[in-house]
Protein backbone atom coordinates (compact mmCIF):
# COMPACT_ATOMS: atom_id res chain seq x y z
CA UNK A 1 0.00 0.00 0.00
CA UNK A 2 1.58 3.59 -0.86
CA UNK A 3 1.02 6.12 1.28
CA UNK A 4 1.85 9.50 0.78
CA UNK A 5 1.75 12.42 3.76
CA UNK A 6 1.72 15.98 3.90
CA UNK A 7 4.39 18.22 2.30
CA UNK A 8 4.53 15.30 -0.58
CA UNK A 9 3.77 16.00 -3.68
CA UNK A 10 1.19 13.08 -5.50
CA UNK A 11 1.14 14.12 -8.99
CA UNK A 12 3.44 11.46 -10.45
CA UNK A 13 1.72 8.55 -8.98
CA UNK A 14 0.58 6.00 -11.12
CA UNK A 15 -0.61 2.50 -11.54
CA UNK A 16 -0.77 0.84 -8.35
CA UNK A 17 -2.48 -2.12 -7.79
CA UNK A 18 -3.11 -1.38 -4.08
CA UNK A 19 -5.19 1.26 -2.23
CA UNK A 20 -3.43 4.63 -1.82
CA UNK A 21 -3.89 7.00 0.99
CA UNK A 22 -2.84 10.50 0.09
CA UNK A 23 -2.82 12.63 3.79
CA UNK A 24 -3.05 15.94 3.89
CA UNK A 25 -2.65 17.48 0.26
CA UNK A 26 -3.81 20.55 -0.49
CA UNK A 27 -2.95 21.37 -3.65
CA UNK A 28 -3.93 20.39 -7.32
CA UNK A 29 -3.28 16.66 -7.81
CA UNK A 30 -4.03 14.33 -10.61
CA UNK A 31 -3.84 10.52 -9.70
CA UNK A 32 -3.85 8.03 -12.89
CA UNK A 33 -4.74 4.23 -12.76
CA UNK A 34 -5.01 3.42 -9.54
CA UNK A 35 -7.31 0.28 -8.93
CA UNK A 36 -8.75 2.48 -6.17
CA UNK A 37 -7.86 5.45 -4.28
CA UNK A 38 -8.46 6.99 -0.95
CA UNK A 39 -7.56 10.53 0.16
CA UNK A 40 -7.57 12.14 3.15
CA UNK A 41 -7.84 15.92 4.12
CA UNK A 42 -6.92 15.12 8.17
CA UNK A 43 -6.30 18.59 8.64
CA UNK A 44 -8.78 21.76 9.63
CA UNK A 45 -8.48 25.06 7.82
CA UNK A 46 -6.49 23.78 4.75
CA UNK A 47 -8.05 24.36 1.91
CA UNK A 48 -8.58 21.72 -0.64
CA UNK A 49 -7.85 21.84 -4.28
CA UNK A 50 -8.95 19.98 -7.39
CA UNK A 51 -8.36 16.25 -7.57
CA UNK A 52 -8.83 14.71 -10.49
CA UNK A 53 -8.88 10.71 -10.96
CA UNK A 54 -8.32 9.19 -14.08
CA UNK A 55 -9.30 5.09 -14.83
CA UNK A 56 -9.45 4.07 -10.87
CA UNK A 57 -11.82 1.06 -11.92
CA UNK A 58 -13.99 1.63 -9.01
CA UNK A 59 -16.48 3.83 -7.61
CA UNK A 60 -15.09 7.42 -5.87
CA UNK A 61 -16.98 9.00 -3.41
CA UNK A 62 -16.15 12.66 -1.83
CA UNK A 63 -16.64 13.72 1.47
CA UNK A 64 -16.10 14.74 5.20
CA UNK A 65 -15.58 11.47 6.87
CA UNK A 66 -11.75 10.57 7.29
CA UNK A 67 -12.48 6.56 6.91
CA UNK A 68 -11.70 4.84 3.40
CA UNK A 69 -15.24 3.18 2.49
CA UNK A 70 -15.35 -1.38 2.24
CA UNK A 71 -13.72 -3.38 -0.49
CA UNK A 72 -17.06 -3.69 -2.58
CA UNK A 73 -15.92 -3.59 -6.00
CA UNK A 74 -14.52 -6.71 -7.96
CA UNK A 75 -11.97 -4.08 -9.45
CA UNK A 76 -10.59 -2.63 -6.27
CA UNK A 77 -11.92 -0.72 -3.31
CA UNK A 78 -14.54 1.95 -2.98
CA UNK A 79 -12.80 4.86 -3.03
CA UNK A 80 -13.07 7.82 -0.35
CA UNK A 81 -11.76 11.74 -1.41
CA UNK A 82 -12.84 13.70 1.88
CA UNK A 83 -12.58 16.93 1.54
CA UNK A 84 -13.90 19.94 3.46
CA UNK A 85 -14.89 21.47 0.16
CA UNK A 86 -14.68 19.09 -2.87
CA UNK A 87 -13.64 20.00 -6.10
CA UNK A 88 -13.42 16.30 -8.07
CA UNK A 89 -13.70 15.79 -11.65
CA UNK A 90 -13.64 11.82 -12.54
CA UNK A 91 -13.05 10.39 -15.96
CA UNK A 92 -10.48 11.58 -18.50
CA UNK A 93 -9.07 11.84 -22.26
CA UNK A 94 -7.78 8.02 -22.49
CA UNK A 95 -10.98 5.80 -20.64
CA UNK A 96 -14.31 7.10 -20.02
CA UNK A 97 -15.57 4.77 -17.39
CA UNK A 98 -18.63 4.45 -15.20
CA UNK A 99 -18.41 6.59 -11.89
CA UNK A 100 -19.91 6.78 -8.70
CA UNK A 101 -18.52 10.44 -7.07
CA UNK A 102 -20.87 11.53 -3.56
CA UNK A 103 -20.37 15.15 -1.91
CA UNK A 104 -20.09 15.55 1.68
CA UNK A 105 -21.62 18.51 3.83
CA UNK A 106 -19.96 20.61 1.98
CA UNK A 107 -20.28 22.94 -1.72
CA UNK A 108 -19.07 20.25 -3.99
CA UNK A 109 -17.87 20.37 -7.68
CA UNK A 110 -18.80 16.45 -9.28
CA UNK A 111 -18.25 15.78 -12.99
CA UNK A 112 -19.06 12.62 -14.43
CA UNK A 113 -17.30 13.38 -18.01
CA UNK A 114 -17.58 9.94 -20.31
CA UNK A 115 -19.49 7.12 -19.05
CA UNK A 116 -22.89 6.19 -17.12
CA UNK A 117 -21.89 8.36 -13.95
CA UNK A 118 -23.74 8.29 -10.50
CA UNK A 119 -22.76 11.88 -8.86
CA UNK A 120 -24.45 12.44 -5.46
CA UNK A 121 -24.02 16.05 -4.41
CA UNK A 122 -25.27 15.14 -0.65
CA UNK A 123 -25.69 18.67 1.62
CA UNK A 124 -24.50 22.01 0.38
CA UNK A 125 -24.39 24.05 -2.52
CA UNK A 126 -23.17 21.51 -4.91
CA UNK A 127 -22.43 21.62 -8.42
CA UNK A 128 -23.15 18.63 -10.44
CA UNK A 129 -21.99 17.96 -14.10
CA UNK A 130 -22.17 14.52 -15.92
CA UNK A 131 -20.90 15.14 -19.25
CA UNK A 132 -21.52 12.41 -21.87
CA UNK A 133 -23.49 9.11 -20.98
CA UNK A 134 -26.57 8.38 -19.78
CA UNK A 135 -26.26 10.02 -16.19
CA UNK A 136 -27.83 10.30 -12.39
CA UNK A 137 -27.35 13.59 -10.76
CA UNK A 138 -28.56 13.91 -7.04
CA UNK A 139 -28.14 17.24 -6.03
CA UNK A 140 -29.59 16.79 -2.37
CA UNK A 141 -29.91 19.53 0.45
CA UNK A 142 -28.72 23.21 -0.35
CA UNK A 143 -28.89 24.92 -3.89
CA UNK A 144 -27.53 23.11 -6.23
CA UNK A 145 -26.47 23.26 -10.05
CA UNK A 146 -27.31 20.19 -12.41
CA UNK A 147 -25.78 19.89 -16.07
CA UNK A 148 -26.28 17.15 -18.00
CA UNK A 149 -24.45 16.53 -21.39
CA UNK A 150 -24.92 13.76 -24.06
CA UNK A 151 -27.47 11.26 -22.94
CA UNK A 152 -30.98 10.19 -21.21
CA UNK A 153 -30.03 11.27 -18.09
CA UNK A 154 -31.73 11.50 -14.78
CA UNK A 155 -31.63 15.11 -12.61
CA UNK A 156 -33.09 15.55 -9.28
CA UNK A 157 -32.70 18.92 -7.15
CA UNK A 158 -33.44 17.63 -3.47
CA UNK A 159 -34.52 20.10 -0.92
CA UNK A 160 -33.14 23.71 -2.10
CA UNK A 161 -33.90 25.91 -5.01
CA UNK A 162 -32.07 24.50 -7.64
CA UNK A 163 -30.97 24.82 -11.16
CA UNK A 164 -31.61 21.76 -13.82
CA UNK A 165 -30.16 22.34 -17.36
CA UNK A 166 -30.98 19.58 -19.57
CA UNK A 167 -29.48 19.05 -23.21
CA UNK A 168 -29.18 16.33 -26.00
CA UNK A 169 -31.09 13.08 -25.18
CA UNK A 170 -34.28 12.23 -23.45
CA UNK A 171 -33.59 13.10 -19.60
CA UNK A 172 -35.99 13.30 -16.67
CA UNK A 173 -35.97 16.33 -13.83
CA UNK A 174 -37.50 16.78 -10.79
CA UNK A 175 -36.68 20.13 -9.09
CA UNK A 176 -37.61 18.83 -5.52
CA UNK A 177 -38.80 20.93 -3.36
CA UNK A 178 -37.98 24.75 -3.56
CA UNK A 179 -38.40 27.60 -5.83
CA UNK A 180 -36.47 25.95 -8.77
CA UNK A 181 -35.46 26.70 -12.61
CA UNK A 182 -35.43 23.78 -14.66
CA UNK A 183 -34.82 24.03 -18.58
CA UNK A 184 -34.68 21.63 -21.57
CA UNK A 185 -33.07 22.79 -24.40
CA UNK A 186 -33.67 19.34 -26.48
CA UNK A 187 -35.02 15.48 -26.58
CA UNK A 188 -38.04 14.61 -25.54
CA UNK A 189 -37.94 15.14 -21.89
CA UNK A 190 -40.19 14.43 -18.52
CA UNK A 191 -40.02 17.38 -16.37
CA UNK A 192 -41.59 17.95 -12.52
CA UNK A 193 -41.44 20.65 -11.30
CA UNK A 194 -42.16 19.59 -7.51
CA UNK A 195 -43.17 21.61 -4.56
CA UNK A 196 -42.35 25.40 -4.44
CA UNK A 197 -42.48 28.24 -7.08
CA UNK A 198 -40.70 26.77 -10.44
CA UNK A 199 -39.38 28.43 -13.69
CA UNK A 200 -39.53 25.88 -16.22
CA UNK A 201 -37.78 26.32 -19.42
CA UNK A 202 -39.32 23.81 -22.20
CA UNK A 203 -38.63 22.42 -26.10
CA UNK A 204 -41.30 21.61 -27.84
CA UNK A 205 -41.76 18.22 -27.46
CA UNK A 206 -41.56 17.78 -23.73
CA UNK A 207 -44.39 16.81 -20.97
CA UNK A 208 -44.08 19.50 -17.76
CA UNK A 209 -46.06 18.77 -14.92
CA UNK A 210 -45.33 22.16 -12.57
CA UNK A 211 -46.63 20.43 -9.06
CA UNK A 212 -47.64 22.45 -6.00
CA UNK A 213 -46.87 26.16 -6.24
CA UNK A 214 -46.92 29.04 -8.15
CA UNK A 215 -45.28 27.30 -11.52
CA UNK A 216 -44.66 29.32 -14.44
CA UNK A 217 -43.88 27.45 -18.05
CA UNK A 218 -41.75 29.44 -20.43
CA UNK A 219 -41.85 27.95 -24.30
CA UNK A 220 -39.86 29.74 -26.93
CA UNK A 221 -41.21 29.07 -30.58
CA UNK A 222 -38.84 30.22 -32.43
CA UNK A 223 -39.97 30.36 -36.15
CA UNK A 224 -41.80 27.79 -38.56
CA UNK A 225 -42.88 27.42 -41.59
CA UNK A 226 -46.33 26.00 -40.39
CA UNK A 227 -48.17 28.51 -37.98
CA UNK A 228 -48.03 27.66 -34.42
CA UNK A 229 -50.91 27.06 -32.24
CA UNK A 230 -50.43 27.05 -28.25
CA UNK A 231 -53.81 26.55 -26.17
CA UNK A 232 -52.99 26.59 -22.85
CA UNK A 233 -56.96 25.08 -22.13
CA UNK A 234 -56.20 21.76 -23.54
CA UNK A 235 -52.00 21.14 -22.02
CA UNK A 236 -50.97 20.78 -25.31
CA UNK A 237 -49.34 21.77 -28.70
CA UNK A 238 -49.09 21.00 -32.04
CA UNK A 239 -45.36 20.86 -31.40
CA UNK A 240 -45.83 17.87 -28.97
CA UNK A 241 -45.22 20.06 -25.77
CA UNK A 242 -47.73 18.24 -23.36
CA UNK A 243 -48.14 20.15 -19.89
CA UNK A 244 -50.23 20.40 -16.22
CA UNK A 245 -50.35 22.33 -12.84
CA UNK A 246 -49.13 25.72 -14.72
CA UNK A 247 -50.40 28.37 -13.13
CA UNK A 248 -47.93 31.19 -15.31
CA UNK A 249 -47.27 31.21 -19.40
CA UNK A 250 -44.27 32.73 -20.68
CA UNK A 251 -44.48 32.46 -24.70
CA UNK A 252 -42.97 33.97 -27.74
CA UNK A 253 -43.59 33.27 -31.15
CA UNK A 254 -41.58 34.23 -34.42
CA UNK A 255 -41.78 34.22 -37.71
CA UNK A 256 -44.34 35.54 -40.59
CA UNK A 257 -47.28 32.66 -40.19
CA UNK A 258 -50.52 33.52 -38.35
CA UNK A 259 -50.08 32.17 -34.73
CA UNK A 260 -52.24 31.45 -32.10
CA UNK A 261 -51.05 31.47 -28.72
CA UNK A 262 -53.72 31.01 -26.43
CA UNK A 263 -54.22 31.10 -22.48
CA UNK A 264 -56.67 29.72 -20.27
CA UNK A 265 -58.77 30.20 -16.63
CA UNK A 266 -55.72 28.37 -14.81
CA UNK A 267 -52.85 30.39 -15.84
CA UNK A 268 -51.74 34.14 -15.96
CA UNK A 269 -50.05 34.69 -19.33
CA UNK A 270 -47.60 36.22 -20.70
CA UNK A 271 -47.37 36.28 -24.49
CA UNK A 272 -45.79 38.30 -27.55
CA UNK A 273 -45.51 37.78 -30.92
CA UNK A 274 -43.87 39.44 -34.04
CA UNK A 275 -44.33 39.28 -37.92
CA UNK A 276 -47.93 37.79 -39.13
CA UNK A 277 -51.00 37.91 -38.58
CA UNK A 278 -51.52 36.56 -34.77
CA UNK A 279 -53.92 36.55 -32.14
CA UNK A 280 -52.74 36.48 -28.34
CA UNK A 281 -55.23 35.75 -25.73
CA UNK A 282 -54.62 35.98 -22.15
CA UNK A 283 -58.09 34.15 -21.07
CA UNK A 284 -58.20 34.49 -17.16
CA UNK A 285 -56.24 35.79 -15.13
CA UNK A 286 -53.55 38.91 -15.29
CA UNK A 287 -51.63 38.74 -18.34
CA UNK A 288 -49.62 40.81 -20.53
CA UNK A 289 -49.79 40.44 -24.47
CA UNK A 290 -46.58 42.04 -26.84
CA UNK A 291 -47.05 42.69 -29.98
CA UNK A 292 -43.58 43.20 -31.23
CA UNK A 293 -44.20 44.48 -34.31
CA UNK A 294 -42.02 47.10 -34.48
CA UNK A 295 -38.57 44.60 -34.07
CA UNK A 296 -39.72 42.07 -36.28
CA UNK A 297 -42.07 43.62 -38.82
CA UNK A 298 -46.06 44.26 -39.99
CA UNK A 299 -49.02 42.29 -39.21
CA UNK A 300 -52.80 42.95 -38.28
CA UNK A 301 -52.72 41.05 -34.75
CA UNK A 302 -55.56 40.78 -32.96
CA UNK A 303 -54.84 40.65 -28.91
CA UNK A 304 -57.63 39.56 -26.11
CA UNK A 305 -56.66 40.33 -22.64
CA UNK A 306 -59.93 38.53 -21.31
CA UNK A 307 -60.83 38.43 -17.75
CA UNK A 308 -58.41 40.03 -14.83
CA UNK A 309 -56.14 43.46 -15.20
CA UNK A 310 -54.21 43.07 -18.49
CA UNK A 311 -52.10 44.64 -20.38
CA UNK A 312 -51.73 44.78 -24.24
CA UNK A 313 -49.10 46.37 -25.21
CA UNK A 314 -47.91 47.72 -29.07
CA UNK A 315 -45.00 48.42 -30.26
CA UNK A 316 -45.80 49.68 -33.10
CA UNK A 317 -44.84 48.95 -36.64
CA UNK A 318 -46.83 48.67 -39.50
CA UNK A 319 -49.98 46.94 -39.50
CA UNK A 320 -53.51 48.09 -38.26
CA UNK A 321 -54.28 45.82 -34.69
CA UNK A 322 -56.87 45.22 -32.79
CA UNK A 323 -57.12 45.12 -29.53
CA UNK A 324 -59.84 44.18 -26.61
CA UNK A 325 -58.98 44.27 -22.53
CA UNK A 326 -61.97 42.60 -21.77
CA UNK A 327 -63.49 42.79 -18.12
CA UNK A 328 -61.25 44.36 -15.63
CA UNK A 329 -58.98 47.15 -15.13
CA UNK A 330 -57.36 46.96 -18.43
CA UNK A 331 -53.30 49.22 -19.61
CA UNK A 332 -53.34 49.68 -23.24
CA UNK A 333 -49.90 50.74 -23.85
CA UNK A 334 -48.01 52.49 -26.56
CA UNK A 335 -44.31 51.11 -25.67
CA UNK A 336 -42.03 51.62 -29.01
CA UNK A 337 -43.33 53.70 -31.66
CA UNK A 338 -41.06 54.13 -34.78
CA UNK A 339 -41.06 57.56 -36.30
CA UNK A 340 -42.15 56.91 -40.18
CA UNK A 341 -44.92 53.88 -39.21
CA UNK A 342 -48.53 53.26 -40.72
CA UNK A 343 -51.61 51.73 -39.76
CA UNK A 344 -54.11 52.71 -37.75
CA UNK A 345 -54.81 50.41 -34.25
CA UNK A 346 -57.79 50.00 -32.72
CA UNK A 347 -58.88 49.81 -28.93
CA UNK A 348 -62.89 48.12 -28.72
CA UNK A 349 -63.98 48.10 -25.51
CA UNK A 350 -62.17 51.06 -23.49
CA UNK A 351 -63.86 52.11 -20.62
CA UNK A 352 -62.14 54.45 -18.16
CA UNK A 353 -64.89 54.13 -15.42
CA UNK A 354 -63.69 50.53 -15.35
CA UNK A 355 -60.03 51.20 -14.48
CA UNK A 356 -59.13 50.93 -18.19
CA UNK A 357 -56.11 53.29 -18.65
CA UNK A 358 -54.39 54.36 -22.86
CA UNK A 359 -50.22 54.92 -21.82
CA UNK A 360 -47.56 56.40 -23.44
CA UNK A 361 -43.74 55.32 -22.63
CA UNK A 362 -40.97 57.68 -22.66
CA UNK A 363 -39.76 57.02 -26.14
CA UNK A 364 -43.84 57.17 -27.61
CA UNK A 365 -44.09 60.47 -26.08
CA UNK A 366 -40.59 61.67 -28.00
CA UNK A 367 -42.08 60.13 -31.50
CA UNK A 368 -45.35 61.17 -31.45
CA UNK A 369 -45.17 64.71 -29.29
CA UNK A 370 -47.55 63.62 -26.64
CA UNK A 371 -46.07 63.73 -23.77
CA UNK A 372 -48.92 65.18 -21.80
CA UNK A 373 -52.53 65.61 -21.85
CA UNK A 374 -53.03 68.91 -23.41
CA UNK A 375 -50.66 67.22 -25.94
CA UNK A 376 -53.04 64.45 -26.11
CA UNK A 377 -55.85 66.39 -26.58
CA UNK A 378 -54.23 68.86 -29.24
CA UNK A 379 -53.40 65.37 -31.26
CA UNK A 380 -57.29 63.45 -30.72
CA UNK A 381 -60.56 64.26 -32.20
CA UNK A 382 -63.90 62.77 -32.47
CA UNK A 383 -64.62 61.16 -35.39
CA UNK A 384 -68.16 58.99 -36.38
CA UNK A 385 -66.48 55.37 -34.66
CA UNK A 386 -65.05 56.90 -31.55
CA UNK A 387 -62.08 58.93 -30.44
CA UNK A 388 -58.54 59.09 -33.53
CA UNK A 389 -55.24 60.06 -31.79
CA UNK A 390 -52.72 60.48 -34.89
CA UNK A 391 -48.82 60.02 -34.20
CA UNK A 392 -47.82 61.92 -36.99
CA UNK A 393 -50.61 64.73 -37.53
CA UNK A 394 -52.26 62.19 -40.72
CA UNK A 395 -55.35 59.94 -40.94
CA UNK A 396 -53.10 56.79 -41.48
CA UNK A 397 -50.72 56.41 -38.57
CA UNK A 398 -52.30 56.41 -35.22
CA UNK A 399 -55.61 55.12 -32.46
CA UNK A 400 -58.93 54.53 -32.77
CA UNK A 401 -60.80 54.50 -29.67
CA UNK A 402 -63.84 52.59 -30.70
CA UNK A 403 -67.64 54.01 -29.00
CA UNK A 404 -66.26 56.96 -26.96
CA UNK A 405 -65.63 60.39 -27.26
CA UNK A 406 -63.14 63.19 -26.36
CA UNK A 407 -65.61 64.14 -23.43
CA UNK A 408 -65.55 60.52 -21.92
CA UNK A 409 -61.54 60.52 -21.45
CA UNK A 410 -60.22 62.18 -18.54
CA UNK A 411 -56.59 63.14 -17.83
CA UNK A 412 -56.39 60.05 -15.47
CA UNK A 413 -57.65 58.09 -18.17
CA UNK A 414 -53.96 58.81 -19.87
CA UNK A 415 -51.01 57.72 -18.62
CA UNK A 416 -47.39 59.33 -19.34
CA UNK A 417 -45.23 58.45 -16.31
CA UNK A 418 -44.05 55.36 -17.80
CA UNK A 419 -39.97 54.79 -18.74
CA UNK A 420 -39.15 54.14 -22.42
CA UNK A 421 -37.08 51.42 -24.38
Amino acid sequence: MAELREDERADALQSSDNVDWIRNVSETEEFNQFGSIAVFQAGFGIPAETARIYETNAPVSVGDDPQPSEDTSADGANSSIPFTASHVSVGGAATDVDDLVQGGPGADWLWGDGGDDMLLGGEGDDYLDGGTGNDFLDGGGGRDSLNDGDGDDILLGGDGADVLYSYDGDDYLDGGNGNDRLASFGGNDVIRGGDGDDWIDASRDCFVDGGTGYDILAIEFGKSETPIVFDAASGTTATGLTFLNIEGISSHVAGDQNNQLLGSEASEAFFSSSSGNDVLDGGSGNDTLVDQGILHGSGDDRLFGGEGNDRLQNDGGGGSDELTGGPGADTFSWFLIPPSGEGVDRILDFDGASGDRIEFSETAQGVTGIDDFDAFLAASRDVEDGVYISFNGTDDFGILVENVSLADLAASDIVFDVGGA
